[in-house]
């Protein structure tokens, strides 16, 4: 079996430019197995958030290898590494980032409506039984920050994880006078959707 994670003798170094380097990540070995749960620990300052950032291709090492499910994706310009993200990773912050002009629903339907490789409604729902699956489903048609029960850091962090679980089963929606649908949302119109 294949890691899920892999990194070979990783290497963060900051500065440059006349001001000597700090390195932060000093040679990092690391498997991670498909199905494994790690937890991260450490001091303030310890390379935590840095590891991470390279993990989830946020940030470039300054040398070494990181294999994610068998691609080293250090090889990969920014476009294949946003491409990488969209398709094939999943964040969900400490701090939520929710567009707070759509709802629940719109923002977890964004990226994948973006990446164009789904119809409209299939993207729908999978939005809606993504938060179904997390215990978010009720507030489907509330927008982030505008009410008590989206307030919760936790709860928006949950609504930004859309493509980390999916299914194919429909799961119905609450019954409700208000349409499940997201036409408010014009970042989500097929013609706005990057190419």
């Amino acid at each position: 079996m294949r890691p899920l994670v892999e990194t070979k003798k990783l290497v963060r170094a900051l500065g440059g430019d006349g001001v000597e380097p700090l390195t932060i990540l000093h040679g990092i070995d690391l498997t991670i197995d498909d199905g494994t749960f790690v937890a991260l620990t450490g001091a303030s300052g310890s390379g935590k958030s840095t590891l991470l950032y390279l993990l989830g291709t946020l940030d470039r090492q300054t040398s070494g290898e990181v294999w994610l499910d068998g691609v080293e994706v250090s090889g990969l310009d920014d476009d294949d590494r946003a491409r990488f993200r969209n398709e094939r990773l999943g964040f969900v912050f400490q701090f939520h980032f929710l567009l707070p002009e759509f709802t629940v629903l719109e923002n977890v339907m964004i990226p994948m409506l973006r990446r164009g490789d789904k119809p409209r409604d299939e993207v729908e729902e999978i939005a809606y039984t993504t938060l179904e699956l997390l215990d978010l489903g009720p507030l489907w048609q509330r927008k982030p920050g505008r009410s008590p029960a989206v307030s919760s850091s936790g709860s928006r962090s949950r609504g930004r994880s859309p493509t980390t679980r999916r299914s194919s089963s429909p799961t119905n929606p609450p019954a409700t006078s208000t349409p499940r649908t997201a036409s408010s949302c014009s970042t989500c119109s097929p013609s706005s959707r990057a190419s």
